[in-house]
């Protein structure tokens, strides 16, 4: 019994997906944050690029769900 005592506090507690929502601009700095999460972790990503040729591969250990959100033609003051 006393083994899965310690099995116990030593286990993570689940946690709820990290939202990372961010523009293109921010690539790099999201890139820094997935290959930083263990891959216990559930990520939420969202993205707003110009369009899909903007689109990329992203790498984590973690699990990601990433969402890219095209601007289709809008402007904004990143020049698309």
């Amino acid at each position: 019994q006393r083994g899965a005592s310690a099995q116990r506090f030593f286990d993570r507690p689940a946690y709820p997906p990290l939202p990372v929502v961010r523009d293109g601009t921010a690539l790099p700095a999201i890139d820094a944050i997935l290959e930083a999460l263990p891959d216990d972790i559930t990520a939420q990503v969202f993205v707003e690029v110009c369009d899909v040729t903007a689109e990329q591969v992203r790498k984590s250990s973690a699990q990601v769900w990433l969402r890219w959100l095209h601007r289709q033609g809008r402007t904004t003051g990143f020049g698309c």
